[in-house]
């Protein structure tokens, strides 16, 4: 789990504004998190956004399908992308496969199939509302999802849980941000590994455009 706090003083170690044991003050703190939520939204204008992975439950009723997003039958934040899924049967928990698009197309007989437990799971990214379509159709249980939900800014205490390589990416960045104001150089180092970092994040980012389904 990260915590803005815990992200800007790595950072200001990154470039020797804090020593190891030493923590910012109330006043270095607000700057530092009012510069991070700055960076994370001028990134949406590089077409890379930053994900939480957040943990939403599902009272199943029997139906093929589900919509998830603002008014969906799972009414949360739109996700853009599943992490894991399972679905619970009172004291039990059964692990979901997650289907790709040609995988779910290959599966016959898709919304006549039932059984108590299902084994997969698509996630079909329609917009506004996404779906959720279970294979075969469970009967009933609770399906558990971790989802990737965009995260527009941090609050300094809360604890966020990101994707592998978000954490470092915004930690090395924000160090690059902070350097001018404590009049610090940025290392070799540093900047390679902001880069590196900044790099797979492009390719997370990057999706094919997906077609609105009514």
């Amino acid at each position: 789990m990260a915590t803005a706090s815990a992200i800007i003083r790595r950072a200001m170690r990154l470039i020797c504004a804090l020593a190891a044991s030493e923590t910012p003050a109330a006043a270095e703190q607000a700057d530092a998190l009012e510069s991070l939520n700055a960076m994370l939204d001028a990134w949406r204008n590089e077409s890379l956004s930053v994900y939480a992975l957040r943990d939403e439950t599902l009272t199943l009723t029997g139906a093929a399908s589900y919509t998830i997003g603002t008014g969906g039958a799972l009414t949360t934040t739109r996700p853009v992308k599943i992490e894991a899924a399972f679905q619970r049967v009172g004291d039990t928990d059964y692990p979901l496969r997650l289907a790709s698009a040609i995988a779910w197309s290959e599966l016959a007989e898709k919304s006549s199939t039932t059984s108590d437990v299902s084994d997969w799971l698509y996630f079909e990214t329609s917009y506004p509302l996404g779906k959720l379509w279970l294979y075969p159709t469970p009967t009933a249980g609770v399906l558990h999802l971790t989802t990737w939900t965009p995260l527009a800014a941090f609050a300094a205490a809360d604890e966020v849980a990101l994707p592998p390589g978000y954490q470092d990416a915004i930690t090395y960045h924000l160090a690059i941000r902070l350097a001018p104001e404590y009049g610090r150089p940025v290392t070799p180092e540093v900047a390679a590994l902001a880069k590196d970092a900044k790099d797979g994040l492009r390719r997370v980012n990057f999706r094919a455009p997906v077609m609105a389904t009514g």
